[in-house]
C-alpha cells in the first residue's frame, strides 16, 4: 500500500498528542559501537492514527542529525516516514527533479516518489528555518501540530531533549 498526497497531508496536519513525559522519552542514548545517539517516542493523533518520533544525532558532528516523524499503519503493519528534519550531513539529489540538495534540509513523503519505486521520503528541500539540532527540534514540534494532552499548541514545550 502507498499513501496518497491527500493522506500524507491529513497525517501531517493531524494533531499529535505528546505524552507528558516526552522530554524524558526523547532523551538521547548513545548506541553501542556507534558514533550516534538515538531516542524514540510513540504517540497517538486525535483521529486515532499512531505516530512515532525517532531522533538520531551524531556524537561527533553537531550538525549531523535527523528528527523523524513516522506514521505507524496498524492495519498493514507498515511504518511510513512522513518527514525528516535533517542537519547538514552532505549533499544528495532529488532524483525526479534532478536537484542537488545541500545544507540543512527537510525530507517529505510524496506520492510521486512512491509511484516511481523510490523511498516515500526521498524528496527534500533545503531550509533556512533551522541551523542546529536545537532549532530543528523546535521547528519540528511547532510545524507538525504537536499538542500536550489538555493543552493547546506546543509553543512553549519545555526544552529540547539532551540540550
Amino acid at each position: 500500500m502507498s499513501l496518497t498526497e491527500s493522506m500524507i497531508n491529513q497525517l501531517l496536519n493531524e494533531q499529535k498528542l505528546l505524552p507528558t513525559d516526552y522530554i524524558e522519552r526523547l532523551h538521547l542514548k548513545e548506541r553501542k559501537d556507534s558514533a550516534h545517539s538515538e531516542a524514540s517516542c510513540a504517540m497517538n493523533g486525535v483521529k486515532g492514527h499512531h505516530f512515532r518520533i525517532n531522533i538520531r544525532k551524531s556524537n561527533l558532528n553537531p550538525i549531523d542529525f535527523s528528527i523523524i516523524l513516522i506514521y505507524e499503519d496498524t492495519r498493514s503493519h507498515t511504518d511510513y516516514i512522513l518527514v525528516r528534519y535533517n542537519g547538514d550531513h552532505g549533499s544528495h539529489k532529488n532524483v525526479i527533479e534532478k536537484e542537488l540538495i545541500e545544507g540543512c534540509h527537510i525530507h517529505t513523503a510524496t506520492e510521486r516518489y512512491q509511484s516511481a519505486g523510490l523511498r516515500i521520503d526521498s524528496y527534500a528541500v533545503t531550509t533556512k528555518d533551522y541551523s542546529s539540532y536545537i532549532t530543528a527540534f523546535d521547528r519540528f514540534i511547532k510545524d507538525l501540530n504537536f499538542r500536550l494532552p489538555g493543552q493547546g499548541r506546543v509553543d512553549d514545550y519545555g526544552g529540547v531533549p539532551n540540550e
